[in-house]
C-alpha cells in the first residue's frame, strides 16, 4: 500500500513537472506567434498603405492630365471694337474622360467668383472645350482667373488653375458653389484668406 502510495505520489510528481514543462513551452509558443502575429499586421497595414499611397498618385497623376489655358481676346469687327474676352480653354490629355468640367470665374482683385459656373460637360481623352467672359475693364484682364472643377474616373473631385496648382475638392461642397474657386485661388496664392464666395 505504502509503495502504491509512493508511485502515484511519483507518478503525480511527473506529471506536474511535464505539465510545467508543458505550459512553459505553450506559452512560449502563445508569445512567438503573438509576435509573428504582430509582425503580419504591421506587413499587411505597411501594405495597405502603399496601395492608398499607389492609387492617390494613380488619381493625382489622371488628374494633372487637365489643363487649363487663358487667353485675353481683344476683336475689332468692321463695326468698331467687341468687348474684350478672356477665354479659357480646357484640355484633357490623359486617355480617360473626366466629367462635370465646370469654370469658375475669379476677380482675384475683388476676391469674388463672377456668376455662375459654366457647365462644360464631359471632356474627352485627348479633347478641350472652352469658356469665355466678357471684361468690363480692359486695362486688367489678368484679373480674371479661371478655377476649373471636375470629377475623375473614379468620381473625386478636383480644381485646376491655369498655373498647374491642382487640389482636390471636398465633397461635402455642390458643384456650382463658389467657395470651390475661392478656396482654390487662396490655396494657390498661399494666403488662405477667405474671400467673398459670390458677387
Amino acid at each position: 500500500m505504502v509503495i502504491a502510495v509512493s508511485l502515484t505520489a511519483a507518478f503525480t510528481g511527473v506529471l506536474a513537472v511535464f505539465a510545467i514543462v508543458t505550459a512553459f513551452f505553450a506559452i512560449r509558443a502563445f508569445r512567438a506567434q503573438s509576435r509573428e502575429l504582430g509582425l503580419l499586421e504591421s506587413q499587411v497595414k505597411a501594405q495597405q498603405q502603399d496601395r492608398e499611397r499607389e492609387a492617390e498618385e494613380w488619381r493625382r497623376d489622371q488628374a494633372a492630365t487637365i489643363y487649363v489655358v487663358v487667353e485675353v481676346l481683344r476683336m475689332n469687327t468692321s463695326m468698331g471694337p467687341e468687348p474684350t474676352r478672356v477665354r479659357a480653354r480646357v484640355h484633357n490629355t490623359g486617355r480617360r474622360p473626366v466629367y462635370d468640367v465646370r469654370v469658375h470665374w475669379v476677380d482675384v482683385s475683388e476676391r469674388v467668383q463672377l456668376g455662375d459656373a459654366h457647365q462644360l460637360g464631359t471632356l474627352g481623352p485627348g479633347r478641350d472645350v472652352v469658356a469665355h467672359v466678357p471684361v468690363e475693364d480692359v486695362t486688367s484682364p489678368e484679373r480674371l482667373v479661371p478655377v476649373v472643377f471636375f470629377l475623375d474616373s473614379s468620381s473625386l473631385r478636383w480644381s485646376v488653375l491655369p498655373d498647374g496648382h491642382l487640389a482636390p475638392v471636398d465633397a461635402k461642397l455642390p458643384v456650382e458653389a463658389p467657395l470651390i474657386a475661392m478656396t482654390a485661388v487662396a490655396d494657390a496664392s498661399g494666403d488662405g484668406k477667405q474671400a467673398v464666395p459670390t458677387e
